[in-house]
């Protein structure tokens, strides 16, 4: 998990978009345990990936995607990275999908899906960072949250 210190030290006034966003999740990446991202929820054309060692009870960092054109994302993966596109790898993901080169940004996302090395993409107009520890159960029922953490339940299925 993302040290305490460091989340009270983020100014949560001021939000994590584009290359800033992508700085901030590999310096999280970098410093804690996250080695998966799932899709969350994916409304409209948002589309939240979240990061975690332990997708059961919580996630430390989500990531949005706003206004999304297209993505080749699995449900799940195993990341290491984020990071702009090369003009290379943004061609070419945007001829895979058969779609001319919208004015967006492209992330590549170098992980893991199904035991392969891969690079995956996301292609959308802006890319925000939210960190924080946000469990899917009732925490404060255990102890009170600490800064930067929330409680966010699930409905059952």
């Amino acid at each position: 998990m993302l040290p305490a210190a460091a989340i009270e030290s983020l100014d949560v006034s001021r939000e994590f978009v584009g290359q800033r966003g992508l700085d901030l999740l590999n310096l999280i990446l970098a410093q804690t345990n996250i080695d998966e991202f799932r899709i969350y929820r994916w409304q409209s054309s948002r589309l939240v990936v979240v990061g975690s060692f332990d997708h059961c009870y919580y996630h430390e960092v989500a990531v949005h995607f706003v206004d999304v054109v297209a993505t080749q994302l699995p449900e799940y993966i195993s990341a290491h990275r984020f990071r702009v596109a090369t003009a290379e790898e943004r061609e070419a993901f945007f001829e895979w999908v058969g779609l001319p080169e919208p004015d967006s940004t492209v992330v590549a996302i170098d992980g893991n899906a199904g035991g392969a090395d891969r690079v995956f993409f996301v292609a959308a107009s802006t890319i925000e960072v939210d960190p924080g520890l946000v469990f899917y159960y009732d925490r404060e029922a255990q102890q009170p949250l600490l800064p930067g953490q929330r409680v966010e339940l699930r409905e059952e299925a």
